[in-house]
């Protein structure tokens, strides 16, 4: 089986969507094969700026990301208007990891950072999430 190449480089900012881990739902309790359940699980859209290099595991690729949102918060910085010229973004001090299955790759690639400005942000996230203070 070929794996095809990842789609997504580091620094752009695309949709994935985010699941609701609390909206489990069994769907299936015999699935389509032996020892296997379907569950439901509600998502949404959300922008992530491509923080790594894809990994493949399994035969996914799976991205870093930085999620972002528009509202501030403790746990957020603000990085401009990113994603819309209209809201300011934050990105949120939780770098996840995203299976290349959940990008939402109907034309919603928006924008790339430039390399200066994905390097703020990931030092700035980093030193935050080890307890640290900036400058």
């Amino acid at each position: 089986m070929t794996i095809s190449p990842p789609k997504l480089k580091v620094g752009q900012i695309a949709y994935f969507v985010h699941l609701h881990l609390d909206t489990v739902t069994l769907f299936d309790k015999q699935g389509r094969q032996k020892d296997c359940s379907w569950y439901k699980v509600e998502g949404k859209r959300r922008p992530m700026i491509v923080q790594g290099e894809p990994v493949l595991e399994r035969e996914v690729w799976w991205y870093r990301v930085v999620p972002l949102t528009s509202k501030p918060g403790k746990g957020r910085t603000r990085v401009g208007r990113i994603v819309d010229p209209e809201k300011v973004s934050y990105a949120i001090h939780d770098v996840q990891r995203m299976p290349e299955c959940l990008f939402d790759g109907h034309g919603t690639l928006m924008a790339e950072l430039d390399p200066i400005g994905l390097a703020n942000i990931t030092k700035t996230i980093l030193v935050l999430a080890q307890g640290g203070r900036l400058p």
